[in-house]
C-alpha cells in the first residue's frame, strides 16, 4: 500500500514514516499543504495522512 504523509512537524513525520515502513507500507512525505498540491496526477496513493493543522500558505 502506498500512503502519503502531509506533516509540517520534521519530527514526527519521521517517526509515522519509519513505524509505517517497518510495517512494509511504501510512504511519501511532503512537509506542507502547498507541494501536496502540486504532486502530478500519475501519483497514485491509496491514502493520504494530512495534518488538519497546516499552517497556511
Amino acid at each position: 500500500m502506498k500512503l502519503l504523509l502531509v506533516e509540517d512537524s520534521v519530527e514526527l513525520a519521521e517517526w509515522i514514516v519509519n513505524l509505517l515502513r517497518s510495517e512494509s507500507f511504501v510512504v511519501d512525505h511532503i512537509p506542507d499543504a502547498e507541494r501536496a498540491e502540486s504532486i502530478p496526477n500519475n501519483q497514485n496513493y491509496d491514502v493520504a495522512l494530512v495534518d488538519i493543522r497546516l499552517p497556511s500558505p
